[in-house]
């Protein structure tokens, strides 16, 4: 049997989402270890914008929403908390990108196998959890339930897209049963 276009397609992105993903993960396991959950206190956004607050000359090289006491959860978080978090945001939302062309891909493959349709279907159902588990750590104050929720579902979602990068590896020749079988 041989592999189809769009299953040597759906095996290029699913090894990139593998690598994404795991990048992915380690960044969050980053930003729980560096306390740097909060550094962005609201979602999707950052302090209100879509790029975080940089220092500047004007400033004085300081990063004023930081230091503003009339920003919730502003104090106490440095210029690198506030890029961890905002960095695994950002790559959680490009994340999507080979997610939704997996989707595709299998949404629209009646040539494919069963499992190559529904895996990016089940996939993409956990990327959307996923995203509300990592906005509801946000805005309800990193509770440890929810994180290792969020952790739980990264693990699954990770498990799921590694599970596709095999469903689309080209089928071995079955050994021989017996001397001289043709196989």
């Amino acid at each position: 049997m041989e592999i189809t276009v769009r299953q040597a397609w759906m095996r290029r992105i699913s090894i990139v989402l593998v690598v994404m993903t795991f990048t992915l993960m380690v960044l969050g396991s980053w930003v729980k270890a560096t306390g740097s959950g909060l550094s962005c206190p609201d979602w999707p956004t950052c302090y209100g914008e879509w790029l975080p607050p940089f220092p500047s000359q004007e400033t004085g090289g300081q990063n004023p929403t930081l230091y503003d006491a009339s920003v919730d959860h502003a104090d106490g978080y440095t210029q690198a908390q506030v890029m961890y978090e905002w960095g695994h945001r950002t790559l959680a939302a490009l994340v999507g990108i080979p997610a939704t062309a997996l989707l595709l891909l299998g949404l629209t493959g009646r040539e494919l196998s069963l499992p190559l349709r529904v895996t990016p279907a089940l996939m993409w159902v956990l990327l959307l959890v996923q995203a509300g588990l990592g906005a509801g750590t946000v805005l309800r104050g990193n509770p440890a339930a929810l994180t290792t929720l969020h952790l739980a579902t990264a693990t699954l979602f990770f498990f799921v897209v590694t599970s596709l990068l095999f469903l689309t590896r080209t089928p071995a020749k079955r050994a021989p049963r017996f001397p001289g079988e043709v196989v």
